[in-house]
């Protein structure tokens, strides 16, 4: 007599482990396809660029700010120091995020010459012929960089578009709300 306690037959035991497989046997049998993979997208990819740089080309464009020491307060007879790196770093990113703020972009695309000399603005025209500033302001917001030049006193603006013209001008008006704004605080 023993103890011994039947299984219900029913269902079959579970696979502990699914089968392996082994990447190098992978690689081995299926090197011609993977090498002619990567020819053909080196090749597609480099026709690919420089087609896209004839057909559809993008021009881009940078504006520098340099960060001047000013004074602390109008009694003052020497100028503030900014000669650290971390004081100018911050100095300067605090100015890019002034510089790239809704109501700077917005100040920038109510400049008539926005309207008047760019291509750019017609794709924020709606069907009754008003120009969407808040859709502009938003694409703005996406596509401008303000980057922070390390080791300098300098930082930047920077955008690029599909028409040469257009980044002049719309840089220009970034820069003229930006510097009227800076006026303004001071």
């Amino acid at each position: 007599m023993s103890n011994r306690v039947e299984r219900p037959s029913g269902s079959p035991r579970p696979q502990a482990f699914a089968a392996s497989i082994d990447p190098i046997l992978v690689i081995r049998r299926h090197i011609l396809v993977l090498i002619l993979s990567v020819i053909m997208g080196g090749v597609l990819g480099t026709g690919a660029y420089f087609g896209l740089r004839i057909v559809y080309p993008l021009y881009s464009g940078e504006v520098l700010f340099e960060l001047q020491p000013g004074l602390q307060d109008p009694t003052s007879v020497g100028v503030v120091d900014i000669s650290r790196d971390d004081l100018i770093e911050r100095l300067a990113r605090t100015q890019a995020v002034l510089m790239t703020s809704r109501e700077v972009l917005e100040r920038a695309m109510e400049n008539p010459t926005i309207k008047r000399n760019t291509e750019w603005h017609k794709k924020f025209v709606g069907k009754d012929d008003v120009f969407d500033i808040q859709e502009a302001v938003d694409e703005l917001e996406e596509d401008l960089s303000a980057p922070v030049i390390r080791g300098t006193n300098l930082f930047a603006l920077r955008w690029s578009t599909h028409r040469k013209n257009d980044v002049t001008v719309v840089l220009d008006a970034i820069t003229q709300s930006y510097e009227n704004k800076r006026k303004a605080l001071d």
